[in-house]
């Protein structure tokens, strides 16, 4: 997916490109991030590719409303 991953976030973001892609291979459902632009930026995209739930690490609340549902 890596390549997949770069086209959407951008060539010159390599270390968040490694980042998301390791945590796709890591089979990771959430992933939180202060990088409004090139990530949080670009969620819709990378949600709908990896099925992994991108966050601000401002939004933890949200985070928590889906643990106590029971969602994952």
């Amino acid at each position: 997916m890596y390549t997949r991953i770069r086209r959407i976030v951008g060539g010159d973001n390599e270390f968040d490109v490694r980042h998301i892609d390791s945590a796709y291979k890591s089979g990771c459902k959430w992933f939180f991030t202060p990088d409004k632009g090139d990530v949080w930026g670009k969620r819709k995209e990378l949600q709908a590719l990896l099925g992994i739930r991108f966050l601000l690490t401002s939004e933890i609340a949200v985070f928590d409303q889906y643990i106590e549902k029971g969602d994952s």
